[in-house]
């Protein structure tokens, strides 16, 4: 099993639209695959297909202290084809405040991930936009790390926060940071020579696979849909397969 955590501290940057396409393509390419929604907001489960039940089992009862082996319970099976989905619900956002009184909050997580019999292939966990007691406990699960950096000016705001909270929270564990380029427009070349610029600075990989800014998933998300069932043929959809065996080739690499 295998765990990447899309995350940023930074709202409006396409984050839950890429960890919900991220997790269906690599469902779509057969590999067996967990959407773990940690965002109390809940819009990574909707882009899934579930509505979930705000009194049904959430993610958040599985993350507090001595409750891991609840998680089983919380899993939708069968969402989509090889895609199951950990819902979140509002109350979560209560959750996270309770979370931070556990001494052992960031192997909440991995607890969790451990109860699942059978585990998939891979876990895709999207995350609030802040470092909380949620987001930490999902950069020290992960063996990959994606922070979107959106084709904005600005796209590096928070960066490098993210990057020393990744370093403290993995503690040593050897997961992979990189970065991927979201709301790409092609026209914007002033616009795309300064991202381009600013990122050759990072000290952290940038993916091939730059996700662009397209109407048709914006229609996606207001109908909570993904562009695969909104428009398949559509280059966006074709760019998040990309990315997904981009992801996959990474976490390949980890012994």
């Amino acid at each position: 099993m295998r765990v990447v955590t899309v995350a940023t501290i930074k709202g409006g940057v396409g984050k839950t639209v890429i960890a919900s396409h991220l997790a269906a393509a690599l469902a779509a390419q057969g590999r067996r695959t967990l959407l773990v929604d940690l965002d109390p907001q809940g819009h990574a489960t909707l882009l899934a297909g579930v509505d979930a039940d705000p009194a049904a089992p959430c993610v958040g009862d599985a993350l507090l202290q001595g409750a891991a082996d609840r998680f089983p319970e919380v899993v939708i099976r069968g969402v989509r084809p090889g895609l199951d989905v950990a819902p979140a619900v509002l109350r979560m956002a209560l959750q996270e405040r309770q979370l931070y009184t556990w001494a052992l909050r960031l192997r909440a997580l991995v607890k969790a991930l451990d109860a699942l019999d059978p585990q998939p292939a891979v876990v895709v966990v999207d995350t609030p936009p802040h470092i909380g007691a949620f987001t930490e406990a999902a950069l020290h699960a992960a063996d990959l790390t994606l922070a979107p950096v959106p084709a904005l000016a600005g796209a590096l705001q928070g960066f490098g926060d993210l990057r020393a909270a990744w370093t403290e929270m993995q503690d040593g564990r050897g997961g992979q940071l990189a970065a991927v380029v979201s709301m790409h427009d092609g026209r914007t070349r002033a616009t795309n020579a300064a991202v381009d610029a600013a990122i050759d600075g990072l000290e952290a990989r940038v993916l091939n696979t730059r996700i662009p800014r397209a109407e048709p998933i914006n229609q996606a998300a207001l109908n909570h849909a993904l562009i695969f069932d909104h428009a398949p043929t559509h280059p966006a959809a074709g760019m998040f397969a990309e990315l997904a065996g981009e992801v996959w080739a990474l976490l390949e690499v980890r012994p």
